[in-house]
Order: structure tokens, then C-alpha cells, then sequence
């Protein structure tokens, strides 16, 4: 029987001469924001994980601060992860500071950054040995940070879907939102 995959010791070959071959050119053209997404992407297939760069080229950029929000998130680093998201709502938001909850529905990318912050609060809930974490910033808070994301969650899946149909599988989120932290 043939083999469908090219050996193990072969495609790290690959991937260690693109690695080598982009880290070069990306000394060259040190501000190709593209060219550090795909030395990230590629360090992610590795489990490595790196888009600081891109960060400091495009700081402005709420998706790219969003992905690299979602890898600290994946490495367990919570506290970071919290911060970003935050940042992430943050720049997502209109500067209409007088909308209330109910009249400002989270879309997109932001309702990314709040499921995001849910998971981190209810990872944390649940493992007592990073209990720790929960004396820094900011983390003291984190059951109100919590309740936050449930009620912009909650608004985002009150929203009528197309054609007057109320969103699919808002009674999942619903009941997913509003479990209590342990």
C-alpha cells in the first residue's frame, strides 16, 4: 500500500527551509505584515507561536489583535488573553458612549472577543490550580467580567437573524452564556 503522506522527517525539511527562507526575506522587507502572518501560521502548525511582529506593524488592526488574543487564549496564558480581549472590544466599539446595552448589538469580530472572554472566565472557574492567577489585574474581577460578557452575548443572539427570524441557536448559547462560574 502506498503512502499518502510524505515522510515526517521530509516535510519538516519543508517546513524548516520556509521558515529559513521567510525569516530572510522578512529581514529584507521587514514590514510586510503579510509575510509575518504566514511565518505565524506556519509557527502555529508547529506549535509555536509568534505574532508579536505583525502586532507592532498594524497595531491598529482589531482581527489581527483578535488572533493573536485567541493564541494566548490557546497557550493558557488567561490573564493575557482577558487583557487582549478586552483591547479587542475595545477597539470594535462604537464611540457612542450614550448607546445603551440593548440598542448597541455586538457583531462580528466583537462577538468573537466576548465568547472569547467567556471561555477564559469559565477555564479559569474551572481549574482551581490557576487560582492563583486570580489575584492579578484583571483577573480580581473576573465573576463581573463574566456577567459582561454574558449580557453582550446574550444581546447579540437577541438580535432578529434575517427576515425577521430570531438567531439560529440562540437557546445553545443561551444556556451556555448564562452558566454560573463554579
Amino acid at each position: 500500500m502506498q503512502e499518502d503522506f510524505p515522510h515526517k522527517n521530509h516535510v519538516a525539511g519543508k517546513v524548516e527551509k520556509a521558515v529559513n527562507e521567510l525569516v530572510q526575506f522578512l529581514d529584507t522587507f521587514y514590514t510586510d505584515v503579510e509575510g509575518w502572518l504566514e511565518l505565524a501560521d506556519i509557527y502555529v502548525s508547529c506549535n509555536q507561536y509568534v505574532l508579536s511582529h505583525v502586532l507592532l506593524l498594524t497595531p491598529q488592526n482589531p482581527f489581527y489583535v483578535l488572533q493573536a488574543t485567541e493564541t494566548a487564549y490557546t497557550s493558557e496564558d488567561f490573564s493575557l488573553a482577558i487583557k487582549m480581549f478586552l483591547t479587542v472590544v475595545d477597539m470594535t466599539n462604537t464611540d457612542d458612549s450614550e448607546q445603551l446595552l440593548q440598542e448597541s448589538t455586538p457583531l462580528g469580530i466583537t462577538v468573537r472577543a466576548w465568547f472569547g472572554m467567556k471561555l477564559c472566565t469559565h477555564w479559569l472557574a474551572q481549574n482551581a490550580n490557576l487560582k492563583s492567577l486570580l489575584n492579578t489585574s484583571p483577573l480580581k474581577n473576573m465573576e463581573l467580567l463574566d456577567e459582561l460578557a454574558m449580557e453582550h452575548l446574550q444581546v447579540a443572539y437577541s438580535s432578529l437573524g434575517q427576515k425577521g427570524e430570531i438567531t439560529k441557536g440562540r437557546q445553545e448559547v443561551f444556556a451556555w452564556v448564562t452558566t454560573p462560574l463554579a
